[in-house]
């Protein structure tokens, strides 16, 4: 936490804004988080952080998708559960892991994340 108390606040957020614009989530979600640990985040910095979780789990799924439509079920149900890890509450992504995992035949695995969809 030192490190990021010696860099100001506004280099901090800059810095989360160009590794965002960069697609470095994880980058980004570190020095957003890191300005919220400071108690310094306005709400720029706020939806900046829900912006590249987002973004993030986007482009996990958009990979899962791909990996799916290439018949690759092990790397969409590896990628699908990186998402979920993510965020669990998203029901799409149980249902896109669902859907790997019955074209795996792994049924009680599939049957299971379909509960999961509301």
């Amino acid at each position: 936490m030192a490190l990021y108390a010696a860099k100001g606040v506004d280099d901090l957020a800059a810095s989360g804004d160009a590794a965002l614009a960069a697609n470095e989530y994880d980058r980004a979600i570190e020095l957003y988080s890191a300005v919220i640990d400071l108690d310094f985040a306005t709400d720029t910095i706020f939806a900046n952080h829900i912006r590249a979780k987002s973004e993030q789990i986007a482009d996990i799924v958009a990979s899962g998708d791909a990996a799916h439509a290439a018949n690759e079920y092990d790397r969409a149900i590896e990628l699908y559960s990186a998402a979920i890890d993510l965020d669990s509450t998203t029901d799409t992504i149980f249902a896109k892991r669902s859907k790997a995992k019955s074209g795996k035949m792994l049924w009680d695995e599939a049957l299971i994340d379909a509960h999961k969809v509301r």
